[in-house]
């Protein structure tokens, strides 16, 4: 298999994806350069869906500049599930592990610029480096604490309570996203979460 012809599109952005792998595992130049070859820089308009609830996901998105939203829809709403930003990966990592068909959708909720790596890549990296193997490992180990972090976030906390902790934890939900998308995120009315701003300041 032949790596992908990709380029970063500039110098800061590569800094920041060698630096984000980095902090997963600390990885030789090689290594990352080689993970960086299989690299897809791609670019979303804003809307754009990178995956559709039934399908398979097949990659991870790392977001150079811009954000992606999980979100599944119910009774013709959208329902937000979670939030991505610069420096974070994306994907949806039930239906990547165990081949089964998505039960939400990703999609750009700003222009959008994405590093993206298939998973039939990284398995065959994985047969060319033992770093890389190690690296991604690690890599779908932080996926799950994020995700076990907000599932302890909705059966622990009260609403107020959840909302306090994206204040402190996740600055970016309160900078980049409206009213109502936080309000869907945290499982209450734009209303009620109106309401709990008021008390909080």
């Amino acid at each position: 298999m032949i790596p992908h012809s990709s380029i970063m599109t500039d110098s800061a952005n590569s800094e920041r994806i060698r630096k984000k792998m980095a902090s997963i595992l600390p990885l030789s130049d090689a290594a990352c350069t080689l993970l960086l070859q299989y690299g897809n820089v791609k670019r979303w308009s804003k809307g754009a869906l990178l995956l559709k609830e039934g399908e398979r996901c097949r990659e991870i998105h790392f977001i150079e500049d811009g954000a992606i939203k999980a979100f599944q829809v119910k009774e013709g709403k959208d329902i937000n599930l979670s939030f991505y930003f610069e420096g974070e990966f994306a994907t949806n990592l039930k239906s990547l592990r165990q081949e089964l068909p998505s039960e939400h959708n990703l999609q750009a909720t700003e222009e959008l610029l994405t590093c993206t790596f298939t998973k039939a890549d990284l398995l065959h990296l994985y047969t060319l480096s033992p770093e890389i193997v190690v690296w991604g490992r690690n890599l779908l180990e932080s996926l799950v604490i994020k995700q076990e972090e907000h599932a302890a976030l909705f059966k622990l906390y009260s609403p107020a309570e959840r909302y306090t902790w994206l204040l402190t934890h996740e600055p970016m939900f309160i900078q980049r996203l409206s009213v109502s998308q936080i309000a869907s995120y945290l499982g209450i009315t734009r209303e009620s979460l109106s309401r709990i701003r008021k008390r909080i300041k």
